[in-house]
């Protein structure tokens, strides 16, 4: 994620991607890239057929027509603390950085600042200077 800051090709593909985080109930955190498949609560989550499928049409124009995902796959759907993303944010006369928020429909609604304040300070402890965004 530091070299997102420098790399032009990383900028951008960061500036397109969402990058959502989790912390789970034992405080172990998870990050992955935000997913989304056709269909996919038709299909039901443990259809993996739909996920291969999925996997060939992946930056398809058909994408913006898919369902997201979202944090619970991070976790098996289990319970978390908080969760949110993280987004590339700037640009290249002001420069860049990564902004971190709670905004995630199921484990960052009615987290605190104090709450998204710890999950920063342990995303950090990854390497990784956060600003905290809505």
């Amino acid at each position: 994620m530091r070299d997102a800051l420098d790399n032009e090709f990383l900028r951008l593909f960061f500036t397109q991607a969402t990058i959502l985080w989790v912390i789970d109930r034992v405080g172990d955190c998870y990050l992955g890239i935000e997913e989304t498949l056709p269909g996919f609560h038709e299909v039901g989550a443990n259809d993996y057929s739909a996920v291969e499928r999925f996997a060939s049409q992946r930056f398809s124009p058909d994408s913006l027509r898919h369902e997201k995902i979202g944090h619970p796959a991070l976790v098996g759907c289990d319970w978390a603390r908080i969760g949110g993303e993280l987004l590339l944010d700037g640009d290249d006369s002001l420069g860049w950085h990564w902004v971190i928020n709670a905004k995630s429909g199921r484990y960052g609604k009615g987290r605190s600042e104090e709450n998204l304040e710890n999950a920063k300070s342990m995303i950090e402890k990854l390497g990784v200077n956060l600003n905290v965004g809505n």
